[in-house]
């Protein structure tokens, strides 16, 4: 890519790259996926995420935390974690979020596990599904509409109680 091509990368995404590529482990880290491919060869679209790979498994945590600590000293907040566990063949993506502080109902203590309510999980999906359009999102809301917990129209109502962009035209 020559100099005067654009990146397709937002001014944070860069600055990001930049913080990254600027730690010495860094070395061990190759951007890929929809962000690299549009960036570097394409140049066709914005993408929503940064991705990278190492080969290296004991560097993930480190560079994780380094960049952590480098992006906050840039006053570049944390408002999400993603990570993929495993054991023997079992692999698991645990996220952590922040998330908006209004609630439809309260949580409850389920079996000794705070629970998100049913309707604000619902509601949730609802959004999820308008936002990025997953297969899982029809199937959940599919089956909270098929099992008579919620009627669309009560769904779409509750959801735009928790997002007031949200309406029927979405």
């Amino acid at each position: 890519m020559s100099g005067k091509e654009k990146k397709p990368l937002t001014e944070l995404q860069q600055e990001i790259i930049n913080t990254l590529n600027g730690l010495e482990e860094s070395k061990e880290l190759y951007f890929t996926g929809g962000s690299a491919l549009s960036a570097y060869y394409l140049h066709h679209r914005l993408s929503e995420d940064l991705d990278f790979f190492t080969p290296a498994e004991d560097m993930i945590q480190l560079i994780s935390r380094k960049l952590l600590q480098s992006l906050e000293k840039k006053g570049i907040k944390k408002s999400f974690v993603e990570m993929i566990t495993s054991r023997g063949s079992e692999s698991m993506k645990i996220q952590i979020a922040l998330d908006s502080p209004y609630r439809l109902e309260r949580t409850k203590e389920i079996d000794g596990v705070r629970v998100d309510s049913l309707i604000d999980i619902a509601a949730g999906k609802l959004l999820a599904l308008f936002g990025r359009a997953a297969e899982r999102d029809f199937v959940d809301i599919y089956f909270l509409i098929k099992e008579g917990y919620f009627n669309l129209d009560e769904l779409i109502k509750k959801a735009s109680e928790k997002d007031p962009a949200m309406d029927k035209y979405y």
